[in-house]
Parts: structure tokens; sequence; C-alpha cells
């Protein structure tokens, strides 16, 4: 993910993004390009406008201003279904399972839905058993969301999301709550969707996790592209460290070490 020109090959496009709330610009002119298996951090501040630029470029916000993008199709101002039909899944920064429905039942629906939607009944089944195999949830299959701990309702959003097959794939604060070793699990879930040639987009306070995993990092703050780089241009960057990453932040500890903490 860039503000540089695209090569071409971008799934995602994004011209001068705005989203006003009133007086409020949670969105302000971000620009960026997204190409095919990379994988972009977004970190900031609370308040600095991860989310929303996330609901933004998945067509659950409205845009106040701007040009969207997806694959070589103009979706500006379309609805979520249609993102998720040109290959757009995402997660929620507060998880979104149909809590009345089996595991199984709930990835299920994602193979129903995105990109390459089954028509069979069957065959949805059989891509949900794949999906729960690749994220360690096959033995939960028929669990209730209920039974769930949070780690695992947290790998069901992401299995759910992967259902749809999808090519641009936006994380909303996945590891938020889990333990080290878990942090881990996710880390190597999203290398591995990378490796598939999906973009990933993922919004963490977590950041060394992001530093980890990243093949691009950018900041946001009120609303606005402070900085974006390499993990490493990043974790020394005055203006990131000043705003969002503290002058003391031990930013060299990998996700599976001891003491691992959200900044």
């Amino acid at each position: 993910m860039t503000a540089a020109t695209s090569t071409g090959n971008a799934l995602l496009e994004a011209d001068g993004l705005c989203r006003h709330f009133g007086g409020l610009k949670a969105v302000d002119g971000v620009s960026l390009t997204l190409e095919p298996g990379t994988v972009v951090g977004l970190i900031g501040p609370n308040g600095a406008g991860k989310s929303t630029l996330l609901n933004l470029m998945s067509g659950c916000e409205r845009l106040t201003s701007g040009r969207l993008v997806i694959d070589g199709r103009d979706l500006t101002g379309a609805r979520p279904w249609t993102f998720a039909g040109a290959g757009v899944a995402r997660t929620f920064q507060i998880g979104k399972p149909f809590r009345r429905l089996t595991v199984a039942e709930n990835v299920t629906t994602g193979a129903l839905y995105g990109a390459e939607p089954e028509r069979r009944r069957a065959d949805a089944r059989a891509r949900c058993e794949a999906v729960l195999e690749r994220v360690g949830l096959a033995d939960r299959a028929d669990a209730r969301v209920a039974e769930l701990p949070v780690a695992a309702v947290r790998r069901l959003e992401l299995a759910r999301a992967l259902a749809q097959r999808p090519r641009l794939l936006f994380l909303d604060e996945l590891m938020a709550g889990l333990r080290a070793a878990d942090i881990a699990t996710v880390l190597d879930l999203i290398r591995s969707v990378r490796d598939d040639g999906v973009a990933v987009v993922f919004v963490e306070h977590v950041v060394r996790a992001v530093f980890a995993v990243s093949d691009t990092v950018v900041v946001l703050e009120r609303g606005r592209i402070l900085a974006q780089g390499r993990p490493a241009e990043i974790a020394v960057d005055e203006r990131v460290i000043g705003a969002y990453l503290g002058r003391h932040a031990e930013r060299h500890k990998t996700p599976s070490e001891p003491g691992t903490t959200s900044c």
C-alpha cells in the first residue's frame, strides 16, 4: 500500500478518501494503492481513523468524497455486498458472529457469498471444513459460538472471511485480547494468506506484531497519513515515535517474547 503511482496491478486504488461526521474529519484525504500478495499494517492513536478507513474501503461507510477502485472496477458509493462480490472480505473490531449458529454454520455462510460463492450446500460445507482445518477450528465445527473462548471467536471471524475466497482481506484488531501464543498463530495465518496472493490490511495496536508481518506500515493521525514505509523505517521515525509509539516503547521484541503488550 502506497501513495505512489500504481504499477497497473493494483487490487485497490483509493484516491482522496474523506469521511466527515459533522465537523469531525474522521478520514481526511487518504490516498492509497494495494497490490496482490502484500501485507499492510495500519496503526495510529485511538481515534486516528483506522477503523473508519477500513469501513470506507469495504463499503460499510459511505464516502463524503473520494474515489475507490477495486480490481479495476469503480465501486465509489457501492454497498458492502457489492464489495464482497468484488473479492473484499473483512473482520470487525467487535466480532459479529451469528451467535445462534454453530461454528460450521457461521463459516458456511461465508462460502455462500463473495467473489466465488458456492451454489450447492454440500460444496459450501466442504469449503467450510477446509477453512476450519486451516484456522485450527475443525474440532469445534459443531460448537455454538457462546461456547468459544475469545481466541477461538477471533479465528472464527477470520475463517468466515476466508470462506469468501477474498482477494482483499481487511482485519480490524483481530489480535485484541489474545495471548502471545495466539498472536503468533494469527501471524502465521496472515502470512499463509499473503502467500496465496491475497492482499491484507490489518488494524492493530500490538505494534510488534504489526512490524513482524507487514511489508508496509501506514500510520494515521487525525484522519491523515502521518507516515508510511517499511517497519524498520517506521520504528525510528521521530514523528511516529512522538505521536504514537512513545520514546521509550520496547519496539524490538518479537510477539512471542514474554512481556509483549500493546502500545
